[in-house]
């Protein structure tokens, strides 16, 4: 069935729409201790009564009108905007969860620990964990990829990277979405000349860091730096590879740009590539890697949009006959893309069905000029 035309100027004026999100929050509290279960945040986050209602609390903290979906029949406690403020803006200038400008470098050489001496040792036996992987590789070729791969056994010897597959619940999934996305990034380094400069690719939003795992094996002569906001996530597998490291960075602060072009070094060239990003963050990578004058280009595979952008996206979907928000948030990121790229970027949507997720849209702008240009 032929579908309306879309309207870029109307996806263009809902992204920027994206500007006036109100801030997420949420990381400044302990939502542990809110179920009822012992945490270990040692009180530098704020704590709720458990009977206090979780989903109002979290459509707060991040800015939604709606929350709760059992409203007045819910049994516990609905806070006011004003009662939640007051308990979470003590944590605002003294929480770690979520520094501004402020960064830090955790390299190979050494992730701070808070007892170093306590190394933790990975409990699951490699065995175990080749045969949970295993039981998923049916489902998509990217298992059996990576069962087949020359470093599957580097990732089940080494303790801090089996650490990090055995730890993981949706492994298979985390996996998938690595390879997929490895796979444009090798995309964009195919069309770089032999000569170019050293190339750096940045994880960004990286959490534990699966993707920048896998690329530093896919990469072996790339560094790899993940880039997240969290100093406190345990990341010990970065010791594990040579060309691996974790910068501590708010990528909306003002010092994230220089700080990149910074570890890309005078004559590198970097490649910026998100996976599942929320909200504005997707907008962010895309301003980031437009911006950043060493940038070869980017890989994006958006996740979501909040608030009233994203309940628009939803309805302009459904009247475009998608049946969801997903392919008109990917349609709005790759107008956007389009309208900062540089004369000459390229720019294409790629849908992926080997994923094991319904969002497997990736966004892959590549600099065509910087790429011919000399380094």
């Amino acid at each position: 069935m032929a579908h309306a035309a879309r309207n870029p100027v109307e996806f263009d004026r809902k992204f920027r729409a994206a500007s006036d999100q109100v801030s997420d929050l949420t990381c400044y509290v302990c939502w542990t201790s809110l179920r009822g279960e012992a945490c270990d945040c040692g009180g530098l986050i704020c704590h709720f009564s458990p009977d206090t209602c979780g989903s109002h609390l979290n459509a707060l903290l991040k800015g939604r009108r709606r929350g709760c979906g059992f409203g007045d029949r819910c049994k516990k406690v609905h806070l006011t905007e004003e009662a939640v403020m007051s308990k979470v803006e003590p944590f605002l200038k003294t929480a770690v969860p979520k520094p501004q400008a402020s960064t830090a470098m955790l390299s190979r050489a050494g992730i701070p620990n808070p007892n170093p001496e306590e190394k933790k040792k990975c409990t699951v036996p490699p065995q175990v964990v080749l045969e949970r992987i295993k039981k998923h590789a049916d489902k998509s070729p990217y298992l059996q990829r990576f069962l087949s791969s020359p470093f599957l056994s580097d990732f089940l010897n080494d303790n801090d990277l089996r650490l990090l597959l055995a730890s993981s619940k949706n492994r298979a999934k985390e996996i998938c979405e690595a390879l997929a996305a490895s796979d444009r990034v090798l995309e964009i380094l195919s069309r770089i000349p032999q000569a170019r400069g050293p190339i750096t690719v940045f994880d960004v939003c990286s959490g534990k860091g699966f993707l920048a795992a896998i690329l530093s094996f896919l990469l072996p002569d790339c560094s790899i730096v993940m880039l997240d906001a969290d100093g406190a996530m345990k990341v010990p597998h970065v010791n594990s590879r040579p060309n691996l490291s974790f910068l501590q960075v708010d990528i909306f602060s003002t010092e994230c740009a220089r700080l990149i072009e910074r570890e890309t070094g005078e004559g590198g060239a970097c490649i910026l590539v998100g996976v599942h990003l929320c909200g504005n963050l997707s907008p962010r990578l895309i301003d980031l890697g437009s911006s950043i004058p060493c940038s070869l280009g980017y890989v994006l595979c958006p996740c979501c949009l909040k608030g009233k952008l994203g309940s628009d996206c939803n309805d302009a979907g459904k009247k475009l006959g998608h049946g969801g928000n997903y392919k008109v948030l990917v349609d709005t990121m790759k107008a956007e893309a389009e309208r900062r790229g540089e004369e000459g970027a390229d720019v294409k949507i790629e849908f992926d069905g080997e994923m094991m997720s319904p969002k497997n849209g990736f966004i892959v702008s590549s600099n065509v000029c910087l790429m011919c240009s000399e380094g």
